[in-house]
């Protein structure tokens, strides 16, 4: 995910829910809610600064070492200030510095109450994210919405060599279906000077990469796995014509295996 546009004067406000559940268990859920707002600019930058909010879990995904991790980083991440160029494209984390060294902290205390060769190299993959400011945003830019759609499952995965590139389970990324609708005419529709793009896209995926089965060979061995997955997106883009900036978004994601499982993710953006 790249974050590239030409900055208009606005402020946002982007709700997020992701909810799923495996084969006949509890459903969990995971909301959060993001405000983005422009600090200011010169002749080279533009600052926007991406505050995260009401970051919720289960109380079983609480206990979890990993997501007590996550949570903690979640904390310590929950403003960002991103440094793009005159172009609209981020170029890093402005406010780098300050979380790395509030998350060093974090590590300390994790070590005090988690062990393990397991997190012990998932901490290392973390810090080495925090390394520069280029390299904090080229991780959360990768993980935003990935890790929000996969919460409770992807924890495990992610960090290995096969996965440098982004999220392994490219079967199971409801974006990967976005370029097949705006491949196709979409439906445009213009109300008070406002144009409302509709997007409206479903696939089915009848040979599933080996990747996403080994993903879940811990849950439910290989011969019980679907064979298929149903991946299903719909979403309304508003538009003021007279600037061309986004006044509304609002998308839901839908993937599902049989009865085995599913996810969905809903998001809407409000300026």
């Amino acid at each position: 995910m790249n974050l590239s546009y030409i900055p208009n004067d606005a402020n946002y406000q982007v709700s997020l829910s992701s909810s799923g559940s495996f084969h006949d268990d509890e459903v969990r859920t995971l909301n959060y809610e993001v405000s983005i707002r422009h600090l200011n600019k010169d002749d080279q930058w533009n600052y926007i600064e991406i505050r995260k909010s009401n970051l919720l879990m289960n109380n079983e995904e609480m206990q979890d070492a990993f997501n007590d991790v996550l949570l903690q980083t979640a904390e310590v991440m929950n403003t960002v200030v991103v440094k793009m160029n005159t172009s609209g494209y981020a170029i890093g984390i402005q406010n780098h510095a300050e979380i790395r060294d509030k998350w060093i902290t974090i590590r300390k205390k994790v070590e005090d109450m988690y062990y393990g060769k397991e997190l012990a190299s998932y901490l290392d993959a973390m810090q080495e994210k925090l390394n520069s400011p280029e390299t904090l945003w080229e991780a959360l830019s990768k993980s935003f919405l990935y890790t929000t759609f996969f919460n409770g499952i992807y924890k495990n995965y992610g960090e290995g060599k096969k996965a440098q590139g982004g999220m392994v389970i490219r079967d199971l990324l409801p974006t990967e279906i976005i370029s097949t609708a705006i491949d196709k005419e979409l439906k445009t529709d213009t109300v008070s000077g406002i144009s409302i793009i509709s997007v409206k896209e479903q696939q089915n995926i009848h040979v599933l990469h080996p990747d996403t089965q080994h993903f879940f060979k811990n849950e439910y061995p290989t011969n019980a796995f679907p064979g298929k997955a149903h991946l299903a997106i719909v979403g309304q883009y508003y538009i003021k014509q007279n600037s061309g900036s986004i006044q509304q978004i609002n998308m839901e994601a839908l993937i599902r295996l049989d009865a085995f499982y599913y996810k969905k993710l809903q998001i809407e953006i409000l300026q």
